[in-house]
């Protein structure tokens, strides 16, 4: 696996975050909601989602809600594999990134994280990977294998050889509580 700088990271890059033995509790139970629910489909087990935007900027849907902020700040609990889509154009990144960045704000789908089925109204609230998603099919990319889903995982992602190709790691240390 190729280990990558997070200053080599490129605008719509899709960030995955795996879930390893070091992980949080909560992070772990995600990861176990996933394989419950048939959504594992990786070798690996991916707990969080998240997009590269410009200037170092990452757009994230986290328990705030839709935001955006430096990457300096994205929670770092082991290893990020980061992802590009195949032959994206400037206009399409451009389209993910107009779209992420006209969805700040909306509220966290708790509802729909544990259940998948049902959530909130989908116009007012998102989760991680469903938002990294949606921005990506905003510019016609379809990052999952199946057409019109209403929630993606991060293994639904991950899954997607046709269209993503793994690009490398960056391996960070969790934050200690101090």
């Amino acid at each position: 696996m190729i280990k990558l700088d997070p200053k080599d990271l490129q605008p719509g890059d899709v960030l995955l975050f795996r879930t390893t033995k070091n992980s949080p509790f909560h992070d772990k139970l995600i990861s176990a909601a996933e394989w419950l629910t048939g959504e594992k489909m990786t070798k690996h087990s991916y707990h969080h989602a998240a997009m590269v935007g410009v200037d170092g900027q990452v757009f994230e849907a986290t328990w705030k809600g839709t935001i955006t902020h430096p990457y300096a700040d994205v929670a770092k609990t082991g290893i990020i594999e980061v992802y590009r889509v195949k032959n994206a154009t400037d206009v399409q990144i451009q389209e993910v990134l107009e779209w992420a960045t006209n969805n700040l704000g909306l509220k966290y789908d708790f509802v729909k994280l544990f259940l998948g089925w049902a959530g909130f109204d989908a116009k007012h609230a998102e989760i991680c990977s469903t938002y990294v998603g949606k921005s990506w099919t905003a510019a016609g990319v379809q990052l999952t294998k199946k057409a019109n889903e209403k929630i993606y995982s991060p293994d639904d992602i991950a899954a997607n050889t046709k269209v993503l190709k793994l690009v490398g790691s960056i391996y960070e240390m969790p934050q200690m509580r101090s």
